[in-house]
């Protein structure tokens, strides 16, 4: 009576069956390569865009609901223009208003 050894698996743990080579993939968590019917398939979702520039488009496409006999006016509203937080505001006190022409000549000796 010849012995049977004993097997875990039906399959020995692949999908290869009557194929005699498959080729390997590499492991996104851990860069092993592994044969292709051998590993386990995950599809894995990622933001390709990160939170934080998404929270600023969603910032920035903000808009103003207006009442419901407001919504039959037809004029544009008006723009919105971003002002830079470093540049000084004008009209404010404490400054000079800016001579037009440029910056004057210096005298000739």
């Amino acid at each position: 009576m010849a012995s049977l050894d004993t097997f875990k698996r039906r399959n020995g743990g692949r999908n290869k069956h009557n194929r005699g080579h498959v080729k390997f993939i590499r492991c996104s968590n851990c860069g092993k390569c592994c044969p292709k019917d051998k590993a386990i398939k995950r599809f894995i979702v990622r933001n390709i865009v990160e939170q934080a520039a998404i929270r600023d488009v969603q910032e920035a496409s903000v808009y103003d609901v207006r009442s419901r006999t407001n919504r039959r006016v037809r004029t544009p509203p008006p723009r919105f223009v971003r002002r830079k937080e470093d540049a000084p505001k004008p009209g404010q006190p404490g400054q000079a208003p800016r001579p037009a022409g440029g910056a004057p000549a210096a005298p000739r000796a």
